[in-house]
């Protein structure tokens, strides 16, 4: 008895311990998972450590758009030609007084177009339910109670949103159209361009946005995101309630379904490796399936790996690489011609290479395919017309 009463003494005063190891909160685990997707890669504001310049793929296009990129003049005139995606992405800093912790889980898991002016989406990462909600608890440490549902004018809600200019940068889906009023904003050419290029869907601010927060943010929003392009409107209480009771209460029309894809017959013509090569792989592919030289030691997610995904392997630099094929997950190599197997196979039994282009057609229409990620990550899909060209090219024996 006295043992026991020592050993508790001992303990409450911190001199030994438990003899468990305490378990990592939820909050902490997100963190390690931000680091383990290499967040920071693209997003400014995560609170991991800056990477390096030609790493973080949105400040190297930046550099590469500015003409500071150092590379010789022909190639940089090249790449700027090419680049249209991750010029500008959203940065997470304020997110946690902002947005939502369950639907910033519900985005993770299934990334939707929620900045329509913004050719890149955020990627399908292979994160699990448990993984996006420690995520979510790590962007999203405290989350305020709700309040409820703003009472307010919509009709004047809905005049000041088109007073204001906010339809020079917001698209609001469900609702008629705003009109388009001329504003002066405290913004450069550019800036005005990036906050075109930023600004999501006002559909998705009530299930997105924390209610009792979107005051101050109407008000005032450097105060919650300092690097915002939003500007400050000088807004009195009840404007700021009839703003509020529009975007979150005014009814929304279902949202239309996309337009079926439709796959096209392959060509009769001859097609060549350089012609697909040209079109698609290094237009397109070559970003994320290169050779470790091309950027300075990283060939890329798809090929060494990187933000969260193990290297498979693939690159599209030349025609015997992709034709050496990818590796599986039990490290073995596998063509990327052969057919896919399983319930997305098919009556057809598509090559796999072009499997993928059609699933990240299914991707941006809201469904996945068991088995597959849509190619390209994160970016608009394949044309029905580049499909073409690379599906034509395989069944005709993959010319050189």
């Amino acid at each position: 008895m006295l043992r026991r009463l020592w050993l508790a003494i001992l303990f409450c005063c911190g001199l030994i311990g438990s003899g468990r190891a305490e378990t990592p909160s939820a909050e902490a685990e997100g963190r390690r998972w931000l680091a383990h997707f290499q967040c920071n890669r693209c997003h400014d504001g995560s609170g991991l450590p800056d990477v390096p310049q030609e790493k973080h793929c949105t400040h190297c296009h930046q550099d590469i758009l500015a003409g500071t990129f150092r590379i010789d003049q022909e190639t940089l005139h090249t790449w700027q030609s090419h680049l249209t995606s991750l010029n500008v992405v959203p940065s997470l800093a304020g997110i946690g007084v902002r947005l939502r912790r369950s639907w910033v889980e519900s985005f993770l898991l299934k990334p939707h177009d929620l900045r329509p002016a913004l050719p890149a989406l955020m990627p399908r990462l292979a994160i699990t339910p448990p993984v996006a909600k420690q995520l979510a608890a790590a962007l999203v440490p405290k989350e305020a109670t709700p309040t409820p549902l703003p009472k307010g004018n919509l009709a004047q809600g809905r005049l000041l949103l088109e007073s204001l200019g906010c339809a020079t940068c917001h698209r609001f889906s469900g609702v008629p159209p705003l009109a388009v009023h001329s504003a002066t904003f405290s913004l450069s050419t550019a800036q005005l361009q990036n906050a075109i290029a930023l600004a999501p869907d006002l559909r998705f601010a009530r299930e997105r946005l924390q209610t009792n927060s979107l005051a101050s943010w109407l008000r005032n929003p450097k105060q919650l995101k300092p690097d915002t392009l939003m500007p400050s409107f000088a807004l009195s209480d009840e404007q700021v309630a009839d703003l509020r009771a529009y975007l979150l209460t005014t009814p929304l029309l279902p949202q239309p379904a996309p337009p079926p894809f439709v796959r096209l017959p392959v060509l009769a013509r001859r097609v060549s490796f350089e012609e697909v090569n040209e079109r698609v792989f290094r237009r397109i592919c070559w970003h994320c399936h290169s050779t470790p030289e091309y950027a300075k030691g990283d060939g890329g997610p798809g090929n060494t790996g990187g933000f969260g995904f193990q290297g498979r392997g693939f690159s599209v630099t030349s025609y015997s690489d992709v034709a050496s094929g990818v590796l599986d997950d039990k490290r073995n190599r596998r063509s990327v011609f052969s057919p896919v197997s399983g319930p997305e196979a098919g009556p057809d039994k598509t090559p796999r290479l072009v499997a993928v282009l059609l699933a990240r057609h299914k991707e941006l229409a809201g469904q996945v395919t068991p088995g597959l990620r849509g190619m390209p990550l994160g970016l608009p899909a394949l044309s029905a017309e580049q499909i073409q060209l690379v599906e034509s090219w395989i069944a005709q024996g993959r010319p050189q």
